[in-house]
């Protein structure tokens, strides 16, 4: 929980990196956006809750959820990404 602002500044500075270097300047949408943003506060919050329940006390396998979702909408940003818009 203590290095939770490290998604929020690794994943946007990773997402630019991914364009610049890709050169995808014209190819961002929206939704590519709004998936690793959703992505990310994925994560964010998987950690939160994750750091919740080891301050009780207990140990569960929960976070899996969050870190599998997360993943998945990561991957799907970056494949909607590549996805040519209309114009």
């Amino acid at each position: 929980m203590r290095f939770m602002f490290l998604f929020p500044l690794i994943g946007g500075a990773l997402l630019c990196a991914i364009i610049l270097l890709l050169k995808l300047y014209t190819r961002v949408t929206r939704a590519s956006f709004n998936l690793w943003n959703s992505g990310i506060a994925t994560f964010v919050v998987g950690c939160t809750v994750q750091g919740i329940i080891n301050i009780s006390g207990r140990n569960t396998d929960y976070g899996m959820i969050y870190w599998c979702l997360g993943a998945l909408l990561l991957i799907s940003g970056i494949i909607a990404l590549f996805i040519k818009k209309n114009n």
